[in-house]
């Protein structure tokens, strides 16, 4: 396969910095509870060092008995409480906003098992700055 015009062939470095690209993809075929991405380091076109910004798009599913529940993120093993996350949350009815520190990167929310068969919530979470992270 040809390599996109955006990627130098000889370097595999990203030459377009407004380029959308994706790096990193995982189908799961049954209930999972951690997904790993990991950067190849190697300066590839899917190196994380070569980006500034992160996007992630999951649509996922949680199986515990509830309607919907919390997507969250952890980077690095890190299990302090160092992140600061802000939601804001509308359910048709009202709305509520907070702020607090927490162990994981909260990503948004999923459907659970208790919303019905085969209802799957879809986030986007855009994570600015990788090399931050």
């Amino acid at each position: 396969m040809a390599l996109p015009a955006y990627i130098d062939a000889s370097t595999g470095a990203i030459t377009d910095g407004e380029a959308w690209v994706g790096i990193a993809t995982t189908t799961l075929g049954s209930d999972t509870a951690t997904v790993t991405f990991t950067s190849p380091d190697d300066g590839s076109s899917t190196d994380w060092s070569q980006f500034m910004d992160l996007v992630l798009v999951s649509y996922a599913r949680a199986t515990g008995a509830v309607t919907d529940t919390e997507l969250a993120f952890r980077f690095n093993n890190d299990t302090g409480s160092n992140y600061l996350y802000q939601k804001f949350r509308g359910d048709g009815s009202s709305v509520t906003a907070s702020t607090a520190p927490y162990s994981f990167v909260m990503g948004g929310r999923i459907t659970g098992a208790s919303a019905g068969a085969n209802i799957f919530g879809a986030t986007i979470s855009h994570l600015f700055d990788i090399s931050m992270l």
